[in-house]
């Protein structure tokens, strides 16, 4: 396996702008791993089934977001993001930041 190692650095490639709003957006069954969503506004997106593992997700509205099922693995940083209202029933979360969350 390759650099099972080194921990994985966060991305820094910015896919969206905080200006961007995807509110009510269809972003299911896709795979965006490690992207940067930083400051993104999500609002009831429906993301279930997604993999969002290794993606920066610090201070990302994901206000009524549906996250079913959703892969949320691999050191995953909610920092000040708001999950108020969120669905994760049956996501995978492990080892996620949870400081500073609107719940």
């Amino acid at each position: 396996m390759y650099n099972v190692w080194r921990p994985r650095k966060r991305p820094s490639k910015k896919i969206l702008d905080s200006k961007d709003k995807l509110f009510g957006a269809t972003l299911a069954n896709l795979d965006l791993a490690g992207l940067n969503f930083q400051n993104a506004k999500l609002a009831k997106a429906n993301l279930s089934h997604t993999n969002l593992s290794n993606a920066n997700l610090i201070e990302t509205d994901f206000t009524e977001a549906n996250l079913l099922e959703v892969d949320l693995t691999e050191a995953l940083d909610f920092t000040k993001a708001n999950l108020s209202g969120a669905n994760f029933d049956n996501a995978n979360i492990i080892d996620a930041r949870l400081t500073g969350v609107d719940l």
